[in-house]
C-alpha cells in the first residue's frame, strides 16, 4: 500500500510539474536587474554569465542594459532609470567617449545612461555620462558671475589645452536653488556636420561633492540633448545624509568651490563666503541689496521727527516756566495794593 500511495504521488507530481507554475503573472523582476531588450545590439553574453558589449568591454550582466534603481558611488547616489532609458556601466561609458573624440568629465565616470532605442555605435547616438566628483560642499554663491560678459574668458583660461577650446555658451549657466543644480550647454568649433560640437552639462550639488550629467551631440542635436538634460538630471539623488541640505556648517569642512568652479575647477576666491546674504543679490531676477537699506530706515522717520520735536518743546517749556519764577520774586515790580497797606 506505501508503494502504491509513492507512485501516486509521482505520478502526480510528474502532472503538476509539466503543467507549469499554475496561473497568474509571472514574478517582476528586481529593480537594477538586466533588460534583454535595451542590450545593445552586437553584445555577446559569454558562458560564464557577463556581457561583451560591442566596444570589446566585459561589463557584469546585471548592469548592462538595466533599468530601476541603481546605486552608485559606493552608494552615495541613487540612479532611477525608467524604462525608456537604460543604463551602462562605466566601461562602456568610457568606451563612447573614447569613441567620439570626448574628454571626460572631471572626477570618476560612473556609468552612462542613453534612450532606449538607440544603440553605441549608431551614427546618431547619444549617451548621458553620469560622473562624481567629490569636491566637498559647494557654496551656491556667486551666480550672477555667469552673466557677466567676461565669463566665458575665464573658463577658456581654466581649461588649457588639450581640452576643447569653448566657442560660446549655447545656453548660457543657471542655478536651480531648488533642485540645487547648474546646467548650461557649451558650443565648440567643429571641423564638419558629424563632429560632436555640442556639449550639455548638469551638476547636482551633494553635501561631500558633485553628481554630473554630460551629453556630447551634434550642433543638430541641440535640441534634443537640451531637452533631455534636465529629464535624466532629475534621475539622480542622494543617499539619506548625503544630500546637499544634510550639510553641517560648523562640523562639516568649509566650502571651497562655489557656482563659477563648476565650470572653472577654480577654488572661489578668498573672502567669499563671510557674507552669507551677499549672493542673493546675485540670482536671477533680484535686485542688489543697497549698503543703506532705505526701506527699514522709513519706517522709523516719524518717530525719529517725534524724538526732535521733544527735543526742542521740552527745553521751551522748562525755560518758560523758570521765567513765570523769577516774576512773582522780583522786588523791583511794584507790588499788589493790599500788601503796601499791610506793611504801613
Amino acid at each position: 500500500l506505501a508503494g502504491v500511495c509513492v507512485m501516486a504521488g509521482l505520478a502526480l507530481g510528474g502532472f503538476a510539474f509539466a503543467d507549469g507554475p499554475g496561473p497568474g503573472p509571472p514574478p517582476a523582476p528586481p529593480k537594477g536587474t538586466a533588460r534583454p531588450a535595451a542590450v545593445p545590439q552586437g553584445a555577446v553574453v559569454q558562458p560564464d554569465g557577463s556581457t561583451v558589449l560591442p566596444s570589446g568591454v566585459t561589463a557584469p550582466p546585471e548592469q548592462v542594459g538595466s533599468t530601476g534603481d541603481i546605486p552608485l558611488a559606493n552608494g552615495a547616489i541613487r540612479l532611477f532609470v525608467p524604462a525608456t532609458y537604460y543604463f551602462m556601466p562605466a566601461p562602456e561609458a568610457r568606451a563612447h567617449l573614447q569613441r567620439i573624440g570626448a574628454q571626460a568629465p572631471a572626477g570618476e565616470v560612473l556609468g552612462m545612461v542613453a534612450p532606449a532605442n538607440s544603440r553605441p555605435l549608431d551614427d546618431a547616438f547619444w549617451g548621458a555620462v553620469i560622473s562624481y566628483n567629490p569636491l566637498g560642499h559647494v557654496a551656491e554663491e556667486r551666480s550672477g558671475r555667469f552673466t557677466e560678459a567676461d565669463f566665458p574668458d575665464e573658463v577658456r583660461a581654466a581649461r588649457p589645452a588639450p581640452a576643447p577650446r569653448l566657442e560660446a555658451f549655447a545656453v548660457l549657466p543657471g542655478h536651480d536653488p531648488v533642485r540645487h543644480a547648474t546646467s548650461w550647454t557649451e558650443r565648440y568649433p567643429a571641423a564638419n556636420a558629424a563632429a560632436r560640437s555640442v556639449r550639455s552639462e548638469q551638476r547636482v550639488l551633494g553635501r561631500e561633492g558633485v553628481a554630473g550629467v554630460t551629453i556630447d551631440g551634434r550642433a543638430d542635436q541641440i535640441a534634443t540633448i537640451t531637452a533631455a538634460l534636465p529629464e535624466i538630471g532629475r534621475m539622480i539623488t542622494f543617499a539619506p545624509g548625503k544630500a546637499y541640505g544634510d550639510y553641517v556648517a560648523g562640523t562639516d569642512p568649509q566650502p571651497a568651490y562655489d557656482l563659477p568652479s563648476l565650470l572653472t575647477l577654480k577654488s572661489r576666491p578668498a573672502g567669499a563666503g563671510k557674507t552669507p546674504t551677499a549672493d542673493t543679490a546675485a540670482e536671477p531676477g533680484t535686485a542688489p541689496a543697497p549698503l543703506l537699506n532705505m526701506a527699514g530706515l522709513t519706517k522709523w522717520l516719524p518717530w525719529a521727527g517725534a524724538g526732535l520735536l521733544a527735543l526742542g518743546v521740552i527745553p521751551w517749556l522748562v525755560g518758560r516756566s523758570r521765567r513765570r519764577r523769577v516774576v512773582d520774586v522780583d522786588p523791583n515790580l511794584t507790588p499788589p495794593a493790599e500788601t503796601v497797606e499791610k506793611k504801613d
